[in-house]
C-alpha cells in the first residue's frame, strides 16, 4: 500500500481522508502492525483508484 501511495505522490493524510479512515490507521497498516478488515480494504484500494 505504501509504494502505491507514495506513486502517486499521496501522503498518508490525503489516502486517510480519500478512504475515509484515520491517519493512524494508515500509519499501523504501512507498519503491519495491524492487517486492514476487508471492507476497510476495499475503501482504501478503492480510494487509490482500484476497482474490483
Amino acid at each position: 500500500m505504501r509504494l502505491i501511495r507514495e506513486e502517486r505522490g499521496w501522503s498518508r493524510s490525503q489516502l486517510a481522508e480519500a478512504a475515509g479512515v484515520s491517519h493512524g490507521d494508515v500509519t499501523q497498516f504501512e507498519a503491519g502492525a495491524v492487517a486492514p478488515s476487508q471492507p476497510m480494504l476495499v475503501r482504501l484500494t478503492r480510494a487509490m483508484g482500484f476497482h474490483s
